[in-house]
């Protein structure tokens, strides 16, 4: 939250003005705030869920904290916070920030579907094939096929109003953002 207030200080200012000038924008922030809890409960829903399947099924519970950090997984929980705190830009620099591992799965499952589930090209999905993976880490895994376009819903759907809200210097932003959360 301290990055996302260092960030976006003077556009958040700006966006106040713009509410305060604009009241209809009110009336929309309540349809988008319903949109953002139910993307926030189920974000949060599902997290818990991988928690306990993983937990249940595992070796060794270390192993299931361990998987909990990464990146993908900690996007879901962080990300149904910024969207219940109205942090919808954080939220978005979360999404970029776990982007590029996102889009190998899309290019992997879709070259392997192409070839007849033969190949993999990359392989970060390869192992979803393996005799030995089990049925939960199939399941657990889906959220790297449909994390970027819930968070872009959720993200375009708060600012549908508000047209600054993709542009260029929000975008750059929300990069800074991004490469301060991986590093």
């Amino acid at each position: 939250i301290v990055h996302d207030k260092l960030l976006f200080s003077t556009f958040l200012a700006q966006r106040r003005y713009r509410e305060h000038q604009n009241p209809h924008i009110m009336d929309y922030d309540t349809d988008a705030t319903s949109i953002n809890d139910t993307t926030t409960y189920a974000l949060a829903i599902y997290y818990c869920i991988v928690f306990v399947i993983r937990h249940r099924n595992a070796m060794t519970s270390n192993i299931v904290f361990y998987q909990s950090m990464w990146l993908c997984n900690t996007t879901l929980l962080v990300g149904a916070f910024c969207f219940k705190a109205r942090r919808d830009t954080m939220a978005l620099g979360y999404m970029i920030a776990v982007c590029i591992d996102q889009v190998l799965w899309y290019v992997d499952l879709s070259v392997w579907i192409i070839s007849g589930r033969k190949t993999f090209p990359i392989g970060v999905a390869k192992y979803l094939t393996w005799p030995s993976t089990s049925w939960y880490t199939r399941f657990t895994s889906t959220h790297h096929l449909w994390t970027m376009p819930v968070f872009l819903r959720a993200y375009l759907r708060s600012s549908r109003y508000d047209h600054e809200m993709m542009s260029m210097n929000v975008m750059i932003r929300c990069f800074a953002l991004s490469c301060v959360v991986v590093t």
